[in-house]
């Protein structure tokens, strides 16, 4: 996002924490109701309307007009005016209104709504184009949210010819706003991507899995509902049949607030999330990372991972006592440690990253996006194969006392430029937007 402002529908927008918001629309003239190509009318009122076959006069109000939205108007688009649309409800035979959202032949025909969005790929950084790269976008412009949810369905993104795009939806409320999970579409380096926001119809049949595919064998948003009992579900996006499993009795009160959304508070005590899926000492090659917090007294441990690849203890991560965080793997039986330099101060948050590349022989220790050890394996080292239950939040040492968010296991190795695009654009995911435009009918012919 550029820093300062930005206009929407030709105001000026200032951002406040990073994020934009939406002011109420009022037009000029006939070619400030132009949104991609779909012409609009301005009508005195300041209100646009944009063309409908299922009205008479071949207009209809913008559905975020802010009186009347989705009603017919009269004057086939030129009035008086001098240009403008005269801005009429239509009438029954009794001459009386019809309801918004009506005309006198029933209900208009309605085929959703929309905003443009461009995503700043610079964002990510500029040292590579990231295919595929998954990237979390927020928005809470409260005209955009509250229209939303009164649509009563998710929204969807598709590309500017009405294309969807594989995306999630992890949040949507009128507090926090929406967050999304986008899968990005091919694109050179520092170019904005244009995209559409679509909601208020009937959705498209998408498969949210699609934006982990080909990469991710697990991403747990950990933000799943506690209930006290064993076995709470928590769920993984890019494998549904291989949730996580709460052990220790956690609560619905450790639902905390997060990095991205909710995280899991663990209670330093008894608790851990299992997870049995085929992954599980399958991996060659293999990216972890997650968001952790310490929030336990400074001479203690805390564990935030254990058995990512299936050994009894191996590959593991932990906070020692008075701060530093330490890993180790094994390979050919061998035990190799990776310090990370770096102490984690109590109710320090910080992004872990740990990445085995098997062709070049090597595991990688990120912190904060930024390598912090590295070391090197044997050509052709292999790792244990057994299969024990991988462990989020636990490990030899006990329970993490602190906080675990956005855990994701990558079947691939993770590159530099991929793990610091993740540090930035989950930590800010308002800042990945270029632009945000005003809200407007979807043609329905797209």
């Amino acid at each position: 996002m550029r820093r300062g402002s930005f206009a929407v529908a030709g105001f000026a927008l200032g951002l406040g924490a990073g994020c934009p918001t939406l002011p109420p629309y009022v037009c000029d003239d006939d070619a400030s109701c132009d949104r991609g190509g779909a012409q609009g009318r301005c009508l005195d009122d300041g209100a646009c309307a944009y063309p409908d076959g299922a009205c008479d006069s071949g207009w209809v109000r913008s559905p975020n007009a802010a009186v009347q939205p989705g009603v017919c108007v009269d004057g086939g688009g030129v009035s008086s005016s001098g240009g403008r649309v005269t801005a009429a409800s239509t009438t029954s035979d009794s001459g009386t209104s019809s309801a918004p959202g009506t005309s006198d032949t029933g209900p208009i025909p309605s085929c959703g709504a929309r905003i443009q969005f461009a995503i700043d790929t610079g964002f990510f950084g500029a040292a590579e184009v990231l295919e595929g790269y998954p990237a979390a976008v927020r928005i809470d412009a409260p005209e955009l949210i509250a229209a939303i949810l009164d649509g009563g369905v998710d929204p969807w993104v598709t590309d500017t010819t009405g294309a969807p795009v594989p995306h999630e939806v992890e949040r949507l409320d009128a507090d926090s706003g929406l967050l999304l999970w986008v899968r990005m579409p091919s694109y050179e380096l520092d170019e904005e991507v244009a995209l559409e926001l679509r909601f208020g119809a009937a959705p498209p049949d998408t498969d949210p899995t699609q934006v982990w595919a080909g990469r991710y064998a697990g991403v747990w948003h950990m933000d799943d509902a506690l209930s006290g009992v064993d076995g709470d579900a928590i769920r993984n996006s890019a494998v549904p049949s291989e949730a996580g499993r709460s052990v220790g009795g956690m609560l619905p009160a450790q639902n905390v607030a997060g990095v991205i959304g909710r995280g899991l508070a663990f209670d330093g005590i008894d608790d851990i999330v299992t997870v049995d899926a085929a992954f599980v000492g399958a991996l060659d090659s293999y990216a972890i990372s997650m968001w952790i917090r310490f929030d336990g007294p400074d001479d203690a441990p805390g564990d935030y991972f254990q058995r990512l690849n299936g050994d009894f203890f191996y590959p593991r991560c932990w906070r020692q006592a008075a701060g530093s965080v330490f890993c180790q793997y094994i390979v050919d039986g061998d035990v190799t440690g990776l310090g990370s330099g770096l102490g984690q101060e109590v109710d320090q948050l910080l992004h872990l990253v740990m990445v085995r590349d098997a062709d070049a022989a090597t595991h990688r220790l990120y912190i904060d996006g930024e390598e912090v050890n590295e070391t090197t394996d044997p050509i052709g080292a292999s790792l244990p194969a057994q299969g024990y239950p991988f462990e989020i939040g636990h490990g030899e040492l006990g329970t993490l006392p602190g906080m675990i968010d956005e855990v994701r296991v990558s079947q691939v190795p993770l590159s530099a430029a991929w793990v610091r695009a993740d540090y930035r654009t989950q930590l800010e995911p308002g800042l990945v937007l270029a632009s945000l435009d005003a809200i407007e009918p979807v043609p329905c012919d797209r």
